[in-house]
């Protein structure tokens, strides 16, 4: 069995461009609002039409299900009498 002789790995390399600056925008320094907010998960379940009327109305109102649910929990608070903190 012969021994082929490897390849040096230097030919292998590329030259990245020294120049090249990415262009940072407002919105990629932007943290969500739930990264400085200390949060809890909470898990329950749902009846499975409450839960395609939920995907329905994310897709409608283009909010995530987090914030759907914050809207809806903050309403529930008012309706009781206590501020709406979710």
């Amino acid at each position: 069995m012969s021994k082929s002789k490897a390849a040096p790995l230097t030919q292998f390399q590329v030259a990245r461009p020294t120049t090249f600056q990415a262009q940072s925008t407002p919105a990629d320094n932007a943290q969500p609002a739930s990264a400085t907010i200390e949060r809890k998960l909470k898990t329950f379940r749902i009846r499975m039409e409450a839960s395609k009327q939920l995907a329905l109305l994310k897709v409608h109102t283009e909010k995530n299900q987090e914030d759907l649910l914050a809207e809806a929990l903050n309403l529930l608070f008012e309706q009781y009498g206590m501020p709406p903190v979710a």
